[in-house]
């Protein structure tokens, strides 16, 4: 890849990255809003807390998907990017412009 690829790509996971960090706070406020109330009724009651649990798996997974983009940003930056992690060759372009997060190539993922 080329730098002006890798540029274009990070800006690209940059925003990706404040996008993810305004949905886990979204998520954040909503579960601190629903804190100390309670419903009364059991069927209510219920519907919460799987809406909770539901509002828990997205938080976990938009929290994995940031942490894998602050990864490939610090590969950016330390020159590391499209260098799988496991057996040091280049990761191949399309791979990386499908998932530009990827750490690892296809054979090692």
């Amino acid at each position: 890849m080329n730098e002006l690829e890798i540029s274009e790509l990070k800006l690209n996971l940059e925003a990706e990255r404040q996008s993810l960090y305004k949905q886990l706070d979204a998520l954040k406020n909503d579960k601190t809003r629903k804190k100390g109330a309670i419903t009364a009724d059991f069927e209510d009651q219920s519907q919460e807390t799987e809406n909770d649990q539901v509002v828990d798996k997205l938080e976990s997974m938009e929290t994995e998907r940031l942490e894998k983009i602050e990864a490939a940003l610090e590969r950016i930056q330390s020159g590391q990017y499209g260098i799988c992690v496991d057996c040091k060759k280049e990761i191949s372009a399309s791979r990386i412009k499908a998932l530009p997060f990827a750490a690892k190539c296809i054979d090692c993922n």
